[in-house]
């Protein structure tokens, strides 16, 4: 797809390499949320590359049905910087240790060396907060790993080449995140365009391409799909330097406005950290009160197949 419509990416086996698919996790941790990658088969029946199947066609019985895909955060369209993200809540009160998204990168593996988090961006940075209302930034300290749909298979761009996935890992400082609260979370990030494999032939060369799925299919490869409602999110400010994106719409497979997918998707996300019980304590993101967005923004996406 080209001009402002969604570009969409499908992916494919990448060979014997052996990589982790989730992030570490520490010692007093433990996984509170897990919407982690999908699986590349279930049997032999695949679910990610590959162009597949259209939603209306695709049942669990037929080969093809492709579950992957990835949003775009970091361009602008009609006048509005736009991020892609999701939501999330817990049963209970917790502290958060770290959130991790799963990157689809710009270069592909034939040019790895350049296509890492730090190879690509100067800067990655993570918003959260209430879901409806104005995110903050959380943090932009962060750490990387190269993983994989497993057992062992990269994301295959619409052209057929194979892109690599990173886990990039947010550290948060034991924030304490309130019980049965919706919240959301961005990720924005800025070019590096010292990268010698830096991209300027098109506005969507360098965006951040966050990894989502189709849950429904996930989950039948064998995936955790936690808090999945097929919806993934935009947030939208004036421009990158405002650093305060706010809810613009959800996003799934009946807006038109959101990038051409036809199936269902979130953001894929893994969250670490302890669960403390129902009652919050003070200065906890689930205390802080945010205007609600009284219209939403009229946009279009990209997406890359």
């Amino acid at each position: 797809m080209t001009g402002n419509v969604a570009r969409m990416s499908l992916l494919k086996i990448a060979g014997a390499i052996t990589l982790a698919v989730l992030p570490q996790v520490g010692l007093a941790d433990t996984i509170l949320l897990d919407r982690g990658l999908p699986n590349a088969s279930n049997g032999s029946t695949p679910y990610v590359n590959d162009a597949g199947q259209s939603d209306t066609s695709c049942q669990p019985t037929y080969p093809n049905c492709r579950s992957n895909v990835s949003w775009q955060s970091g361009f602008g369209s009609g006048g509005n910087y736009f991020l892609a993200g999701d939501d999330f809540s817990f049963a209970s009160s917790a502290t958060v240790s770290t959130i991790t998204v799963y990157e689809i990168a710009n270069n592909p593996v034939s040019s790895i060396a350049n296509s890492a988090p730090t190879s690509e961006f100067s800067s990655i940075s993570l918003f959260v907060g209430p879901q409806s209302g104005t995110l903050s930034l959380v943090s932009s300290s962060y750490t990387f790993q190269r993983v994989a749909y497993a057992p062992a298979t990269d994301y295959q761009g619409a052209a057929g080449a194979f892109f690599p996935i990173y886990a990039i890992t947010f550290s948060l400082p034991d924030t304490l995140f309130a019980a049965n609260t919706l919240y959301g979370f961005a990720v924005d990030a800025t070019p590096n365009t010292s990268n010698p494999a830096f991209c300027n032939s098109t506005s969507s060369c360098y965006g951040l391409f966050l990894a989502a799925s189709n849950a429904g299919l996930s989950s039948l490869s064998g995936a955790t799909e936690q808090g999945a409602d097929d919806n993934f999110i935009y947030y939208a400010e004036a421009n990158q330097a405002a650093q305060a994106p706010a809810f613009a719409g959800l996003c799934n497979s009946g807006d038109p406005s959101c990038g051409g997918w036809d199936k269902s998707s979130d953001l894929n996300v893994t969250i670490t950290g302890t669960a403390i019980g129902s009652v919050p304590e003070p200065k906890t993101f689930g205390l802080l009160t945010m205007a609600f967005l009284g219209g939403l923004i009229t946009h279009r996406v990209r997406v890359r197949r």
